[in-house]
């Protein structure tokens, strides 16, 4: 299985940041920002898996990643070529 997950250099901003706005009449002290997209695609099946989380922080990236291969390897997808 090949794995595609942008590194933050290849990938466009605009596609890799897709933003949820938090509702701007929220109680006082609520802040605007980003949330991220993380996702995994299997090349060969299209199989994907994704996660919503409010940073790209390199333990929040591995943690997903661990949980991305534990969820394919439920789909038979035991083995990670590259990432």
């Amino acid at each position: 299985m090949t794995v595609d997950y942008p590194a933050k250099d290849r990938a466009d901003p605009q596609r890799r940041r897709l933003a949820r706005a938090r509702p701007p009449h929220g109680p006082v002290g609520t802040k605007v920002g980003f949330d991220y997209i993380h996702s995994v695609v299997d090349d060969h099946s299209r199989l994907a898996y994704s996660e919503i989380h409010p940073d790209e922080q390199g333990p929040t990236c591995a943690a997903f990643l661990s949980r991305a291969a534990s969820y394919f390897a439920t789909h038979g997808i035991t083995r990670i070529e590259r990432v």
